[in-house]
């Protein structure tokens, strides 16, 4: 994963990462996942559902992989809908003692080429699912505060309060990618 990142990006991104983790609340990052998760949702509903399946290759913006440079707004609203599934797993799992159970999905990044509309809306329901999730947790005081970690490949050790961090940081950069896709078309 890292051989994708310049030396530049690598901290680039890990020092952004550990400043938004340090400073930002479990509440906070909420609140910056959700408005970041409505923004992507405004945004693709918004645009004709042709364009949005498009494939347009757009330069690689800091923090992404180079296989995504190829995706269509589609695939990357499909990656955040799977990658939304698996922070909601993790998080479960830490929360009951059950680090053993998660391992970060290499097959994250294989999207299929064939997605439609119908992610947008499965993305909003696993964002929903998510942050209820997660507020459940915080309003009953029982958000995590180390009960255990996973391995992530980049990151390294995430107790559930980085893994949620990571949320937002991660809906942020592919945000900006969707907008990128459909600058390059003439939107946004």
């Amino acid at each position: 994963m890292s051989g994708d990142y310049t030396a530049y990006e690598r901290v680039w991104l890990r020092s952004s990462f550990e400043i938004r983790n340090l400073v930002g609340s479990v509440a906070r990052n909420t609140k910056r996942f959700e408005s970041q998760a409505a923004n992507i949702v405004r945004i693709a509903n918004s645009c004709d559902y042709d364009l949005l399946g498009r494939s347009t290759k757009v330069p690689r913006l800091m923090g992404l992989r180079h296989a995504s440079c190829n995706w269509t707004a589609f695939m990357v609203i499909e990656h955040l809908r799977r990658y939304n599934e698996f922070l909601f797993k993790a998080i479960q799992s830490l929360v009951v003692g059950d680090e053993l159970r998660i391992a970060v999905p290499e097959f994250r990044y294989l999207v299929p080429d064939d997605v439609g509309a119908d992610c947008i809306d499965q993305f909003q329901e696993s964002a929903w699912q998510y942050s209820g999730y997660v507020n459940n947790l915080t309003e009953s005081n029982r958000f995590p505060r180390s009960t255990g970690s996973i391995k992530h490949p980049f990151f390294g050790k995430m107790d559930a309060r980085r893994i949620h961090c990571l949320s937002s940081f991660h809906l942020s950069i592919h945000r900006r990618q969707i907008q990128k896709i459909l600058a390059t078309e003439g939107v946004v």
